[in-house]
């Protein structure tokens, strides 16, 4: 096996993927309430650290017991455990399953 997990060509990503990044927000507790009271999470279903999860309904967020919540181009995550479940999240939406998977397999991650 190579040492270079993905090829350049995985990297590449199209204009279109481009201008996804461009807008994605993504970030795990607590940081949630930032987002929260710059009113992106209002009416968006999103996740926290389980002892704060439901304060988060009074910034008008619909709280979710997940540990990743993706809606639109916001992603939330369940606290710092679940920081490399939204960084293959973000990889899946920017490069596919199949390279979120490699990911994954090559940092021994295992849900």
């Amino acid at each position: 096996m190579s040492a270079t997990l993905l090829t350049t060509k995985d990297f590449s990503m199209s204009s279109k993927k481009r201008m996804k990044l461009e807008n994605l927000f993504a970030q795990f507790a607590p940081v949630h309430f930032v987002l929260a009271e710059a009113g992106i999470l209002k009416g968006k279903k999103a996740t926290t650290f389980h002892r704060e999860l439901d304060r988060l309904s009074n910034y008008g967020a619909m709280p979710v017991k997940e540990r990743v919540v993706v809606e639109g181009k916001v992603i939330t995550g369940a606290g710092v455990t679940a920081s490399i479940d939204v960084g293959l999240k973000i990889a899946e939406i920017l490069l596919g399953k199949e390279t979120a998977r490699k990911v994954g397999e090559r940092i021994e991650y295992r849900a």
